[in-house]
């Protein structure tokens, strides 16, 4: 929230909770005027041709998250699509300590690819290893600052990808 308050928001006048139903409500009646981003369905088909488990942790609201992988028509690629109970963004952290504490693999073993610096911290408190997109909330050197690899494509992340487990 200190995010939105430099920018100029002010909770005394409008709460929080107020501005993210607001949000929301407005992000809903447009969600699927966007499309994947270049090279999203390539990234996650060829994981799943290598038969490498991959999931979806995401402080999107659980239920709506469901409904927009499947939009993409991706649901089948994914073992798990985890979101949040309510609106509020809370839970992301507590969310993906649960998701690897029942992996059968080692914490070392997954790669969480991310877009902001919150998903660094997540990522870091999980004990995986991370890689970041540049382009989405948070700028470059933001996401340089977490010191770990910071791509500019999907593409880019692909071939990092396809390097690592060949």
């Amino acid at each position: 929230t200190d995010y939105y308050c430099q920018l100029g928001f002010d909770y005394q006048k409008d709460p929080y909770h107020q501005l993210a139903e607001e949000f929301i409500a407005e992000y809903e009646k447009r969600r699927f005027e966007c499309e994947l981003q270049p090279g999203a369905r390539e990234l996650i088909e060829l994981l799943s041709e290598r038969n490498l488990p991959q999931a979806v942790l995401s402080a999107y609201q659980h239920d709506t998250l469901l409904q927009a992988v499947d939009y993409f028509k991706l649901t089948p690629f994914f073992d798990d699509i985890i979101g949040l109970n309510d609106i509020y963004a809370a839970g992301k952290v507590e969310n993906g300590l649960q998701y690897v504490s029942q992996l059968h693999v080692a914490p070392d073993e997954v790669l969480f690819i991310g877009d902001t610096v919150h998903d660094f911290e997540v990522a870091n408190a999980m004990g995986v290893n991370c890689i970041l997109l540049a382009g989405g909330h948070n700028s470059r050197p933001r996401l340089e600052a977490c010191g770990v690899p910071v791509f500019d494509a999907l593409q880019d992340i692909r071939r990092h990808i396809s390097e690592i487990i060949n």
